[in-house]
């Protein structure tokens, strides 16, 4: 038989289309540059579909944690945190607008809104934050609250209480309006605890005293002399407040102008934008300003503090890092961090320098969701993806029909089909959605599809053979209004026949999908269970119901939901909040010994939020983390579901897990009576340490988990409670630098496990065991039959330079560094042909056979006439008996690295299995006898970003004369 090749499928036809960004904000004010960042820092992303989005800035790693799910025609178009005080929690609180008279507040822990507060007026078009009090008392003596003030499109500004925790959020007073236009107040801002400014639709700037609710002064910027026809009042979109009380502000003119903050008075006008300023922000001590608007030019303004314009504002820089307009712009500045974060219609948030913006370049953060959208079943060549509230499934075709159509112009729409697609009713966006085959012949899939509110299931059936149609038919599986609780796993698997006859105490509790809504959907791999996090994280299986009766003329498949359902506990573990200096959420202040600890408030039960999940291969393992990098592991034994006893030993990762997946199960790894495999079972009746090493060997339970920062890779033992040999013998310090210093996080693990079962030993062995790991943007794959070298050591394998020359970047040829001379290094005879589908290059020989002429067993290579590139070098899987201490192939002129790694994909949304792996054979027209190879798939769902329709950009004269200045160079 040939040596077994991996076909690339690179696809782009799941047409995801990411919401744009309307604002932006930051958990907490800026801090001091001697206090450390806190820990509960978070920046919260509003969205144009209706959806937040929390990420965790994480040491610049920059992880998504969750998504506060919107609905259909609902755009946030404000958000504003708050700090409750220490006597009612101290809990940070997030809010939000969105074209209506509402205030939302959310509830972090569910991603599920707490309150609606109706203002009892117009539109609201802005909302701000009252600044937070460090110390002292209110006048009633209670401890100073942070109030909120909104402005409506009538031109009445609004101040409302969060007095009295979260889910308290209550009308206080309308400021005095100061006069009978109804002009819409654009943006709010805070000069002090007592003064409010706002910028409004007629050309002013207002300031209210909240005290009074008057009136303090009015600011007016003139009308626009030179505007012809429409509207010649300027629009204020944005007003900030500099340290010392100073006003900025920036207006439809594309004017930025500097007020004083006692006078009231415009100090200085600068004119650098082409277009509307939409939005801008100042740094914590004042003197740096940054604007961006409709020209999508971000430009910098300092304070000049020497010279003959000493105290004046001048430009000091100005980049386009957008694509399209910047609605949005959020500046942080503590201890060693200053950034500023900006967003718009491009959908992409960026990573700007604040101090360091002229020597330090810019970050993108991909539009793609870091958590996949897009599934798919492997053996039924299908890929589901879903987004909004819309579903999609496709199926992707055979090998061989593929390889015909691309050899033809025109038809690159080929290779797949829209079997089907599903609009939900609601108006809910979709949380989660998961789908399985029934574990019937011929009886279909099974769909579960969550929102905030519900839970709906979907058998969809194959189409009839009578007709032409490929669409699978859809039709809805009931669920039981309220489902009863089996059983409790308090207990674990050595008490199993205590309980079996027992229910728990909390059997008389209900739970309801069909109201509550879930957050993470998973059926297991078998199909025989549905695993549904509730929005409170809760553990829940649901069992699978398959029935089988006889039709008139065939047999008919119909789908239920068990009434009893299983509801998983979860280990008890300390909240951040109630060890707050160890959570590093009270700093002490360096200003005197006696000085009062700063309180940065807390998320309370937030960080227990459930992330991921993850089945084992044979559907008798769960494991399950939370955003703080807990494991937790449960197990089936029998019909019960319960909690791993030696659960309790995994470790607390530093970071949470980005992806997690378990290793496939061999061939001779089977179900068996599962009780007698698990931790201790067993033991007393036989004391042979090689049976109970034997038993082991049966069971699957080795789980990859990838962290979300520095790129840390860990495997554990399940059932054991500890690393694995593997993982201990390379720890994540091992894994190259290159790889580890990857700077988006990663978003998936898929595994490729070949073997070969040995006739004289009856054993099984592996011929390959290779990882993927990928993130948006990056593709690495390690093999794991070999220890990774040291990165550390000082002693260098010869021919090795220890500079980076293997990914250096030379056209035309193959990196000398990795594998030689390209001349020298053509494909031989019998080694598998360079498939391309799409723009993939990829193919690689497997040939465990050991060569004497050629110490590689495993190749990659390129299509022919293309030039190389760093991101293609080839991964050589190096024969582990020919490998030297450091890993390097011992006799070999140049050095071979045991991974592979690839950066020309992006944005990647997913990197899937398709086909059955290793099974299916395809047959290879030549004159040898062995004319057969194995054939193995991945497809690379990419979503760039010049096939997302946009609406039409600004096009101002900056950008014309650019332009001609470059086609006159060129």
């Amino acid at each position: 038989m040939r040596p077994s090749h991996l076909y690339l499928h690179r696809s782009r036809f799941v047409d995801y289309t990411p919401p744009s960004i309307t604002t932006l904000a930051f958990s907490h004010p800026n801090l001091s540059k001697s206090l450390p960042i806190p820990a509960t820092l978070r920046l919260a992303i509003g969205r144009s579909n209706g959806d937040i989005e929390i990420w965790n800035p994480l040491k610049g790693s920059w992880f998504h944690e969750s998504i506060l799910k919107g609905g259909r025609g609902r755009s946030i178009e404000g958000l504003a945190w708050v700090q409750d005080t220490p006597s009612d929690g101290g809990q940070l609180r997030l809010f939000s607008i969105g074209y209506s008279s509402v205030v939302t507040e959310w509830d972090l822990e569910s991603g599920r809104p707490r309150k609606h507060v109706d203002c009892n007026g117009g539109v609201i078009w802005s909302i701000a934050a009252q600044p937070r009090a460090l110390g002292g008392k209110s006048q009633d003596g209670r401890e100073p609250r942070q109030d909120i003030v909104v402005g409506l499109d009538d031109g009445s500004v609004i101040l409302l209480s969060t007095d009295g925790g979260p889910g308290l959020l209550e009308y206080n007073k309308t400021l005095m309006k100061s006069s009978s236009t109804k002009a819409r107040v654009l943006c709010l801002a805070w000069q002090n605890r007592h003064t409010v400014v706002a910028g409004m639709a007629d050309s002013t700037i207002r300031v209210w005293d909240i005290r009074s609710g008057r009136v303090v002064t009015r600011m007016t910027l003139g009308k626009d002399t030179k505007k012809k026809g429409g509207s010649r009042e300027a629009l204020i979109w944005a007003v900030k407040v500099l340290h010392n009380g100073d006003i900025v502000s920036g207006d439809s003119r594309g004017e930025v102008m500097f007020w004083d903050g006692k006078t009231y008075s415009l100090r200085q006008r600068i004119k650098v934008h082409e277009a509307d300023v939409l939005t801008l922000d100042v740094n914590k001590s004042g003197d740096m300003v940054v604007a961006s608007g409709v020209d999508r030019r971000t430009v910098f303004f300092g304070l000049q503090e020497a010279g003959p314009n000493k105290g004046r504002w001048a430009e000091l820089s100005g980049k386009r890092v957008h694509s399209h307009d910047v609605r949005a712009i959020a500046a942080w500045e503590g201890g060693s961090m200053s950034i500023i974060v900006s967003g718009g219609v491009d959908m992409t948030p960026i990573i700007t320098p604040f101090a360091n913006f002229l020597s330090t370049n810019h970050r993108t953060l991909q539009a793609i969701p870091q958590k996949p959208i897009v599934v798919g079943i492997p053996e039924s060549r299908l890929l589901m993806s879903w987004y909004d509230r819309e579903v999609k499934i496709w199926a992707v075709d055979n090998l061989d029909n593929v390889t015909g159509a691309l050899q033809q112009p025109g038809l690159e729409n080929t290779g797949r089909k829209l079997v089907s697609r599903l609009v939900l009713g609601n108006e809910e966006n979709i949380t989660s959605a998961h789908f399985a085959p029934i574990a019937r012949p011929n009886a279909g899939y099974i769909l579960a599809v969550a929102t905030n509110a519900e839970v709906k299931i979907f058998h969809l059936r194959p189409p009839k053979t009578c007709t032409l149609s490929y669409a699978l038919r859809v039709s809805n599986v009931e669920i039981p209004d309220c489902f009863s609780i089996k059983n409790s796993s308090t207990k674990g698997a050595d008490s199993m026949e205590e309980n079996s006859g027992n229910d728990s105490d909390d059997e008389n509790d209900l739970i309801s999908m069909t109201q509550d809504g879930a957050r993470i959907l998973q059926f297991s791999p078998d199909g025989k269970w549905l695993l549904v996090i509730t929005p409170e994280s809760k553990v829940v299986v649901v069992p699978i119901v398959v029935t089988e009766s006889m039709g008139e003329r065939r047999s008919k498949v119909s789908i239920s939901l068990s009434s009893e359902v299983f509801v998983l506990d979860r280990i008890p573990r300390t909240l951040p909040h109630e060890n707050t200096q160890q959570a590093n959420n009270q700093i002490p202040s360096k200003k005197g010994k006696n000085a009062r600890a700063i309180d940065y408030g807390n998320l309370r039960s937030y960080p227990h939020t459930i992330s991921r999940t993850a089945f084992s291969p044979n559907s008798k393992i769960l494991v399950v983390t939370d955003l703080m990098g807990h494991l937790e592991s449960y197990i089936l034994q029998g019909e019960q579901w319960l909690m791993n006893p030696v659960g309790v030993l995994l470790p607390k990762l530093e970071y949470p897990v980005a992806a997690m997946e378990f290793r496939p199960q061999s061939s001779r790894q089977i179900s068996g009576d599962f009780h007698r495999l698990l931790p201790g079972a067993g033991s007393e009746e036989s004391g042979d340490e090689s049976q109970q090493a034997l038993r082991e060997s049966l069971v699957e339970d080795r789980l990859m988990v990838l962290t979300a920062h520095n790129q840390a890779v860990f495997e554990f033992h399940i059932l054991k409670g500890r690393l694995t040999d593997w993982s201990r013998r390379n720890p994540p310090s091992r894994f190259v630098k290159d790889f580890r210093n990857v700077v988006d996080i990663g978003c998936g693990i898929v595994w490729e496990i070949e073997e070969a079962d040995s006739a004289l030993s009856g054993e099984t062995t592996f011929t390959k065991e290779r990882i993927w790991f990928w993130g948006p943007n990056w593709i690495w794959m390690f093999d794991l039959q070999q220890d990774f070298p040291d990165q550390d050591a000082t002693a260098t394998p010869a021919g090795y330079s220890g500079k980076s020359q293997a990914y250096k970047r030379k056209r035309g040829v193959l990196n000398s560094g990795m594998l030689g001379d390209a001349s020298s290094h053509k494909r031989p005879e019998g080694d598998g042909d360079v498939t391309m589908f799409g723009n993939a290059t990829l193919s690689y020989d497997d040939d465990d056979d050991d060569d004497s002429t050629d110490s590689r067993w495993g190749k990659f290579s390129r299509t022919p006439g293309k030039s190389a590139d760093s991101d293609d070098t080839a991964l050589a899987s190096v024969n582990p008996k020919k490998l030297g201490s450091f890993g390097w192939v011992k006799g070999a002129s140049n050095p071979v690295k045991p991974h592979w790694r690839q950066y020309k994909y992006r944005p990647i949304m997913a990197l899937l299995p398709i086909g059955e792996w290793g099974s299916r054979i395809r047959s290879v027209d030549d004159e040898e006898e062995d004319n057969t190879e194995r054939i193995k798939e991945l497809v690379v769902v990419e979503r760039p970003a010049w096939d997302i329709e946009l609406p039409p950009r600004f096009f101002g004269k900056r950008e014309r004369i650019d332009e001609l200045r470059r086609s006159i160079w060129a």
